[in-house]
């Protein structure tokens, strides 16, 4: 379990670093500053699974895995943001922005409820290992799946037609990125 927990606090540490440097380098640039609330919210859920994963009882491992997940919800609300910000996209996928942060809202308020995650179980060789509620599941399929679906469309649609090396080489290593990270 050890090296699951430090896993995490590496994750939170480098990402907050990363975020912290994009956004001293420009702090009035808004990509900067939706970047940084993307590293806000990596640093939230590497901090609560570092925690989850030293939890030495249930109400503490449920509280650290509902607490991460607030973190792991807005990762992609923020990633899919950052991408629409880069690539200049505008019209109909402003409101998808929107309704990608009421949802997440909506559903960050039920963080502590049985519709998010009801409980932690022993699973495999971890001895907390969180179920899934109702909203958990929306979470997954829209939010999470959906929008960095559509961030990786829009992504790989502008490496296409884009002009300009630079930001072809910019896109391409956000891609590298996503399909990795």
């Amino acid at each position: 379990m050890q090296l699951f927990a430090i896993s995490g606090i590496i994750n939170a540490l480098v990402s907050i670093g990363l975020g912290l440097i994009v956004v001293l380098k420009n702090w009035r640039e808004k990509n900067n500053l939706i970047f940084f609330l993307m590293t806000v919210s990596l640093f939230i859920w590497g901090f609560g699974y570092w925690e989850w994963q030293l939890a030495s009882n249930y109400s503490s491992a449920l509280f650290w895995i509902r607490f991460l997940s607030i973190g792991s919800l807005f990762i992609p609300v923020f990633f899919f943001h950052w991408v629409v910000v880069l690539l200049n996209k505008k019209g109909w996928v402003k409101t998808i922005v929107l309704i990608s942060y009421l949802s997440g809202a909506v559903i960050s308020l039920f963080f502590s409820s049985d519709l998010f995650i009801p409980s932690v179980e022993g699973k495999l060789f971890f001895p907390y290992w969180p179920n899934a509620g109702l909203l958990y599941g929306i979470y997954v399929c829209l939010i999470y799946v959906g929008l960095i679906s559509l961030s990786l469309y829009f992504l790989f649609k502008s490496y296409k037609t884009e002009k300009d090396n630079n930001k072809k080489g910019q896109i391409l290593y956000i891609i590298t990125g996503a399909l990795l990270g």
